[in-house]
């Protein structure tokens, strides 16, 4: 239930997305950082891939630009 809780939580705080399928994206990824987190025993592993989601994000969104 602690994985569901802060799942909700991390997918609700970036409201900025519109669509319901990046909001269960979300949901999923911060689940697997949780899982992550726990077998890790540490923060450096989940933060070092939500680093890599977030530039894999951007360079999608700048590569994918039209004019």
């Amino acid at each position: 239930s602690g994985i569901i809780i802060t799942s909700l939580a991390f997918a609700f705080m970036h409201t900025q997305y519109l669509f319901a399928v990046t909001f269960v994206y979300l949901f999923v990824f911060s689940s697997i950082l949780c899982v992550v987190r726990m077998r890790s025993r540490g923060l450096m592993i989940p933060i070092i891939l939500h680093i890599l989601n977030n530039a894999w994000v951007i360079f999608g969104l700048l590569f994918s630009a039209t004019e």
